[in-house]
């Protein structure tokens, strides 16, 4: 298997190993299975490297923009092997963080470089009367502040609010 430069890989282990000893003392099988072990060999590589491949430390460079793809985000083609990777990592992490203003704030600063100043218009409040109204503006929009127009990541930030709230940039 050949992958990013690599010299052609193979297992270290082959499938005649496993047969019993009568079959593995004929010609024939040897050859047959010493065949697919030959073709097998990436998919048996690929298969025992799979924690790698989804590893953002250790995924090859180009997976890592595959591995964002879960995450609905494409890399900067122009940014660094580290920052792709250490922004793959944060995207993971900050799925726990998905809707929140702390979570908003540290994923465009993730893809952006720059902080941003989220206000979700969210709050709790509360009332010994059942019928009061509630307290605060009813707002529906999360306001984003801080981030330059030309880097602002849209689309991201929209699939990351809770549904039914809209996103202005200010």
């Amino acid at each position: 298997m050949t992958r990013a430069g690599l010299p052609s890989l193979t297992i270290t282990t082959s499938m005649i190993d496993g047969l019993p000893s009568v079959l593995r003392a004929d010609e024939f099988t040897a050859d047959f299975v010493g065949a697919l072990d030959e073709v097998l060999s990436p998919i048996v590589l690929a298969i025992d490297g799979l924690g790698d491949y989804v590893d953002p430390d250790s995924a090859p460079v180009d997976f890592l923009h595959w591995l964002a793809s879960w995450f609905d985000v494409e890399l900067d083609p122009s940014w660094s092997e580290e920052r792709c990777r250490e922004t793959v990592k944060r995207l993971a992490r900050l799925q726990l963080k998905r809707g929140t203003a702390s979570g908003l704030e540290e994923l465009i600063e993730a893809l952006t470089g720059e902080p941003a100043d989220v206000d979700d218009g969210g709050g709790v409040w509360i009332s010994p009367d059942p019928n009061a109204p509630l307290g605060g503006a009813a707002r529906n929009d999360v306001r984003i502040a801080g981030v330059p127009e030309s880097m602002r990541p849209t689309q991201i930030v929209e699939g990351f609010v809770p549904r039914g709230r809209s996103v202005s940039w200010e």
